[in-house]
Formats: structure tokens, C-alpha cells, sequence
């Protein structure tokens, strides 16, 4: 069976991460890494915490200026933030990735 190349899975080892979809390679991991892509083959949840005036936080508004990702809420007396990985987000990674992501974190 050939894998769905529009669902995105963990990178394997080799995986030159160049993959014309206009996403950093810091920003292509953090997506994995929200994702759960970063450790396992199935996605198993959804969300990223980033202290404010991280530069990871500006990647994050970067995504979300794209359409890529979503603002969630404060937390840390204001210091952090949480960001998800949309849709369309996930449609932007599976370009960059190959093979099945899981259903659990829907």
C-alpha cells in the first residue's frame, strides 16, 4: 500500500528536510514537535508553549500569518503562550513529510 502523501509523519534518519514549502527548518520541527511527530509516528497532540519574545514566538506569528497555525491562550502570568498546528498547517507539513500521521489528536 502506498503512503498518503498528504498526511505528514515523523521525519526518518536522512531526511534532508528540504522540501520547497517554504517553512524553516526550525519552523518545520516545531510544527513536528506540537504535532508529537518530534518522538512518535502518530501525532498525539496538538499544542506548543512559547515564552514571549522567544524567537521561536515570532516564528509562531509568522505560521499564524500564513494560516498555518492559531493563537492560543496565555498562561505564566502572561510569560507564555500556546500555539496549535491547523489544518491547513498540517496540509503545509505533509508536503515537507511523507507517509501517515494518526487520527488521536483530531
Amino acid at each position: 500500500m502506498t503512503p498518503d502523501p498528504t498526511t505528514p509523519r515523523a521525519p526518518s534518519d536522512g531526511d534532508d528536510g528540504d522540501a520547497g514549502d517554504g517553512l524553516t527548518d526550525n519552523q518545520r520541527a516545531m510544527m513536528l514537535h506540537a504535532l508529537g511527530l518530534d518522538r512518535r509516528k502518530e501525532s498525539y497532540r496538538n499544542a506548543y508553549c512559547v515564552p514571549f519574545g522567544q524567537p521561536e514566538d515570532a516564528e509562531w506569528a509568522e505560521l499564524v500569518g500564513r494560516g498555518l497555525a492559531m493563537r492560543g491562550q496565555t498562561i505564566n502570568c502572561g510569560r507564555d503562550r500556546y500555539y496549535f498546528v491547523t489544518e491547513q498547517g498540517r496540509q503545509a507539513l505533509a508536503k515537507a513529510t511523507a507517509g501517515k500521521i494518526g487520527e488521536t489528536d483530531k
